[in-house]
């Protein structure tokens, strides 16, 4: 497999398919995946920049993927030429056969507590959380794993949505492991009020009381029968 990189050329020999997505390829390089862009497919608002990723590659939290090389090109997307990332890669996260909502509260606990530390990070970064949804976490053995930040972006007012738009992963993925259809819209608003958005300081402290619960289903369950 090969990717270009400022007019450079890139060879990864030993890299083997792991996945295709509409805009990307995924592939294994040891322990790590490599992200390639559909040159044809991405457009510039799918792909995550170069400016974006140097600050998210400075990031150590056991919630978000662990970002390592960037590859740049300038290529025609929109309509004009520019320098835009074809490829990057970051390190192979295991994830478990498992539902996070059949799993012990103490789960969804320590996946928030991990969450709040991603928000702080973010914020201090003036990076904004985009397209939070269930497919872009991974359910691993200690707790969820962000792992797609491809439309995250600059924004000075990260500090008014990332809270809100962090919690959007956890109730997107509760909808879809509960079964509800993407379409029901009161059911998945039910759960969503049962987060907390307004400070993240307060995070914590606000959002345990109401993991009262053996499991997140039970609590779901608890939730749409009202």
């Amino acid at each position: 497999m090969i990717v270009k990189n400022r007019g450079n050329i890139v060879e990864f020999n030993n890299a083997t398919m792991f996945k295709n997505t509409h805009y990307s390829d995924l592939y294994f390089d040891g322990d790590k995946l490599i992200k390639v862009y559909d040159d044809d497919k991405a457009p510039s608002h799918v792909r995550l920049t170069e400016g974006v990723f140097k600050s998210l590659s400075s990031i150590n939290c056991d919630a978000f993927l662990k970002l390592r090389d960037c590859y740049v090109e300038e290529l025609n997307l929109d309509g004009y030429l520019d320098d835009a990332v074809t490829a990057y890669s970051y390190d192979y996260i295991e994830n478990v056969d498992k539902k996070m909502i059949d799993m012990p509260m103490e789960y969804t606990i320590e996946s928030l507590y991990r969450f709040r530390e991603l928000v702080e990070l973010l914020n201090m970064r003036r990076v904004a959380i985009r397209d939070a949804h269930g497919e872009n976490v991974l359910v691993t053995e200690n707790g969820l794993v962000v792992i797609d930040p491809d439309m995250y972006y600059s924004s000075p007012e990260v500090h008014n949505t990332n809270l809100q738009n962090v919690n959007e992963y956890i109730v997107d993925l509760w909808g879809d492991e509960y079964g509800l259809s993407y379409g029901d819209k009161e059911n998945r608003n039910k759960i969503r009020e049962l987060f907390y958005y307004t400070d993240v300081d307060s995070y914590i402290d606000m959002m345990i009381p109401r993991l009262n619960e053996k499991t997140p289903r039970d609590l779901i369950e608890k939730v749409l029968s009202r």
